[in-house]
């Protein structure tokens, strides 16, 4: 496709304002252009001491003359127009550019909003296998340079407007001189064309390296503990200096084309220019008011030529953006998440798994295989298994994240997915592994996502989380800032600011992550105290590695590839001969090993 068709396909839904924004660039074009063209008659008059004969200055002393002026007031009126159209110009420039500046930001809105839409509105299993750093082009980037385009393309449009009048106005003066012109400048598009197409190749690799840096740099910063600890810190940089070189090059290449079109158009205007006046003085016999009149406008058709040049250039260099975006929206709409009910949830019973199994796309061994089980209202439920086990995919499906690919989830006898799963999430208190924390502060952080927080709630919870008395003892208490990510915070107080967060959200369901499998001993006490304080006023759902977390459990269930392959409480699940949670008891040294 051409340029001009996609960016017809960008710009739908801003037609409207792309063509009143064009209109803009046209009325600046007509104005300037007659208000060069109403000097005519006053440089011939006063300069060649004759009166027109023709063209455009007789139509304006006809125009003077039904206004009854004559002689010196031709003088004053022309000055007079010239100062009006010029007014008129200047005032019409600065709307088309303040209207084309409003079409790349709403255009620019408008596409990161569908993205984010798209993505939001994902399944989660192809959400799961997104890179981060496609995720941050897409929104951030591309988004961007999709409303730069935007913007440019209607600048071209805009200028070739002006173009097409003052060409008008210059036929009314010369014909045969202007197509001279047009001929010029038809070879000079077509030499332009031809080197376009490379500076487009550049663009098209430098939106492919964008991403590659992208993705390096949340590769490297994200695992820096890791190359440093490792002593390839060296590794790193370089990996990291041959990307940007790779970048230089391509952004060089991709913008020095552009600057090379403008240098070439310079030197062909001067020649241009020289050719011009000797054949309208010397070939043509012009009068010397025509020629300056004919100069003047060429003289400020010039920029906008160039500016055009410009911003076609820079349309072209955006377009590799629009189609990434576009591949990346158009494969994201293919994986919409599959829609719930509208029933409201109720826990007055149980939420059960019937038959469970589920297979990732594009996988062949099922993440869960046949899995029944039982959560009763105010139970605890364990689940353990090594890595791999199928737990955190389990915790997905019970939150409505994704769909069995056979069997069942039951709240209260009720299907899961009949159920209004937005209104079920907000009766679940989720506490992960790596839970995050606002930039905020600490009452901001456990009443997370209330307009108006309640600080007697808020105090409620932490006190059930065990976390009342660290909170005290930060300089402002509640108000205090946790820092980006919690930073000012220890592991043990992350995780029980967390649990507040939880809790205060009064949930039916409280579910664990790994929780505590990143806290050292003393922190993990601290949790699990409070976890023991408000067992049976909510249901809990543990899942966790480390054995000790779920020794409060009612109930436990051992996951292996997918498969349950024993349950029942701590001390019959110790006592199971040769037992899988027996042998984990003894590695993780719960239990001397026999």
């Amino acid at each position: 496709m051409n340029l001009f068709t996609i960016y017809s396909q960008i710009l739908v839904g801003f037609r409207r304002r792309s063509l009143a924004c064009v209109l803009a660039f046209a009325v600046a074009g007509v104005s300037e252009g007659l208000a060069l063209l109403s000097l005519k008659p006053i440089l011939e008059q006063n300069m060649e001491s004759m009166a027109p004969t023709g063209g455009i200055s007789k139509l304006f002393l006809v125009l003077w003359s039904w206004f009854g002026i004559s002689g010196q007031g031709i003088f004053i009126a022309s000055i007079v127009v010239f100062c009006c159209l010029g007014l008129l110009t200047a005032m019409a420039s600065f709307l088309s550019e303040i209207m084309r500046i409003n079409l790349k930001a709403i255009v620019e809105e408008s596409y990161r909003k569908r993205m984010t839409e798209a993505l939001l509105s994902n399944d989660w299993s192809y959400f799961l296998a997104l890179k981060s750093g496609d995720v941050s082009k897409a929104l951030l980037i591309e988004g961007h340079q999709i409303g730069m385009g935007a913007q440019f393309f209607v600048r071209v449009i805009g200028l070739c407007v002006i173009a097409i009048i003052f060409l008008v106005a210059a036929f009314s003066i010369g014909g045969f001189t202007t197509l001279y012109c047009v001929g010029f400048g038809a070879v000079a598009v077509l030499i332009y064309t031809n080197i376009a197409r490379r500076g487009a190749a550049y663009a098209d690799k430098l939106s492919k390296i964008m991403t590659n840096i992208a993705d390096h740099v949340n590769d490297t910063f994200d695992n820096l503990k890791f190359f440093r600890a490792s002593g390839r810190t060296e590794l790193a940089r370089e990996e990291a200096f041959r990307v940007y070189r790779h970048y230089v090059h391509a952004y060089f290449f991709s913008h020095a084309t552009g600057q090379f079109l403008l240098f070439m158009l310079h030197i062909s205007s001067v020649l241009f220019i020289g050719v011009l006046l000797a054949v309208m003085l010397s070939v043509q016999h012009e009068s010397v008011a025509s020629t300056l009149v004919f100069l003047a406008l060429f003289y400020r058709l010039a920029p906008r030529l160039l500016a055009a040049q410009e911003a076609y250039y820079q349309a072209r260099t955006e377009l590799p953006f629009y189609i990434t975006w576009k591949e990346r929206y158009d494969e994201a709409l293919k994986h919409p998440s599959k829609p719930f009910g509208k029933n409201q949830p109720a826990f007055a019973r149980s939420l059960t798994f019937s038959q469970v199994t589920y297979t990732y796309p594009s996988e062949q061994n099922t993440a869960l295989d046949g899995v029944s089980l039982t959560l009763s209202k105010g139970a605890c439920l364990g689940i353990v298994g090594s890595s791999g086990s199928g737990k955190s995919t389990l915790i997905d499906i019970a939150v409505g994240l994704m769909h069995p690919t056979s069997g069942r989830v039951d709240l209260d006898g009720i299907p899961l997915e009949s159920l209004d799963i937005d209104a079920w999430r907000r009766r679940i208190g989720l506490v992960l592994q790596e839970t995050p924390i606002f930039h905020g502060t600490v009452l901001e952080n456990i009443a997370w996502a209330e307009v108006t927080p309640d600080l007697a709630r808020a105090s409620h919870a932490a006190s059930l989380a065990n976390a009342l008395e660290f909170i005290h003892a930060l300089p402002q208490g509640f108000d205090s800032v946790v820092g980006e990510k919690g930073g000012r915070l220890s592991g043990g107080q992350r995780q029980r600011l967390a649990l507040a967060r939880a809790l205060y959200r009064e949930p039916w369901l409280l579910i664990l992550d790994e929780a505590t499998s990143a806290l050292d001993s003393k922190a993990e006490n601290s949790v699990l105290q409070a976890l023991e304080s408000i067992k049976g006023a909510c249901s809990i759902l543990i899942v966790a590695h480390r054995l000790v977390t779920v020794k409060m459990a009612d109930h436990i269930v051992v996951l292996d590839n997918g498969i349950i392959v024993e349950q029942g409480d701590w001390y019959n699940l110790l006592r199971t001969s040769n037992g899988i949670f027996k042998r984990m008891a003894q590695l993780q040294g719960v239990i001397e090993a026999e």
